[in-house]
């Protein structure tokens, strides 16, 4: 289910990618984009689909447990939902979870004609032959060549999600074969949390600083976040590109 109005987001198809999810207009920061809605189905389940639809669903990280691979979203097929918004390794979306629901939000200012995008941070499985599905194609100067995550990064995002669901955490929402359905209400705006990667967009000019030193990791956080910019120091002579696991990342101008 996609979230933003009618009138601010248009589906095209890419490719490699299939259909997309493109802006017609800038977005702010935190704004609920989409809710993944969907048919709870098992792994087996799950499965058969990705082999007959070549789709992938979504791991149900609220229902059965953070994690737990046996509990997935299937999405309805027929409908502009949140499966269509693509993986990239430098996503400008990101997943929260939220009573037992699969939020999708922005991580920073989002610009007219931007891809929404997110990160999939798919759990590496004991046995897996068909690789080549999970291959990336975001082409960013931080791609991962895969949809895959590491297993520190999914662990720590596991510890977060048991932290941020609180009582919906291992709870059942809806049983096997059941329809996840809409909230009555979604939050109006989700705020930055360090566990987030964040980027600013490079097809837009770098916003500038005049800054004699480089401001603390917050303070780049709140500006990228803000601005949806990379930032430039002119004083200092750095270009930053984005925070990656806590640590930022410079990069050179011409970038």
């Amino acid at each position: 289910m996609i979230l933003l109005p009618s009138d601010s987001y248009y589906i095209k198809r890419m490719k490699d990618k299939g259909r997309a999810v493109f802006t017609k207009k800038d977005i702010l920061p935190g704004t609920i984009c989409g809710d993944y809605l969907g048919k709870i189905i098992n792994a087996r389940k799950e499965q058969e689909n990705e082999k007959k639809y070549g789709l992938y669903s979504f791991t149900n990280t609220t229902n059965t447990g953070c994690r737990q691979l046996d509990s997935f979203i299937w999405p309805n097929l027929e409908l502009l939902g949140a499966h269509l918004i693509n993986h990239s390794c430098s996503a400008n979306c990101a997943v929260y979870p939220y009573k037992g629901h699969i939020l999708y939000f922005t991580r920073r200012k989002i610009f007219k004609g931007e891809e929404l995008t997110v990160d999939y941070l798919v759990t590496i499985p004991e046995k897996c032959e068909n690789l080549k599905d999970y291959i990336c194609f975001c082409h960013s100067p931080v791609c991962r060549g895969t949809m895959f995550a590491s297993k520190e990064v999914d662990e720590k995002y596991i510890q977060w999600c048991k932290k941020v669901e609180g009582k919906y955490y291992n709870k059942m929402k809806v049983d096997y074969g059941e329809w996840l359905v809409p909230l009555k209400k979604y939050p109006r705006l989700i705020g930055d949390y360090s566990i987030y990667d964040l980027y600013g967009n490079l097809n837009e000019q770098a916003e500038k600083y005049q800054d004699e030193s480089i401001p603390a990791l917050v303070e780049v956080r709140k500006r990228i976040r803000e601005t949806g910019r990379c930032l430039y120091f002119e004083k200092l002579g750095v270009y930053i590109y984005g925070v990656m696991r806590n640590f930022i990342l410079q990069a050179p101008k011409t970038l």
